[in-house]
């Protein structure tokens, strides 16, 4: 049998625990059975970015973040939703 941790937890609401993995503690097993949350999702819906063409382009559909990326890259222009993303950076990270 494992060796007993000491388990130390301060929560959001204010409470907190602090005892070894071999004693029964209440607030712990109501944490270990609630369900676990769904992560949060990010969803791309299929749009046309007129204001990205040339006026002599004829506009096309961008179906993914990573084409919209690469084309936003490749003309020189910034998306709001790619800016503010920690997943699909706008720019190549730069060594200083």
């Amino acid at each position: 049998m494992a060796r007993p941790w000491r388990i130390k937890v301060k929560r959001k609401d204010g409470t907190e625990c602090n005892h070894l993995s071999t004693e029964n503690c209440s607030i712990c097993e109501a944490e270990r059975s609630r369900p676990i949350a769904m992560p949060a999702t990010w969803s791309f819906l299929v749009s046309t970015y007129e204001n990205m063409f040339h006026p002599w382009e004829k506009p096309y559909e961008i179906t993914s973040r990573e084409q919209l990326r690469q084309e936003c890259i490749a003309r020189g222009v910034i998306n709001k939703g790619l800016k503010e993303s920690t997943i699909f950076k706008d720019r190549e990270d730069r060594w200083i």
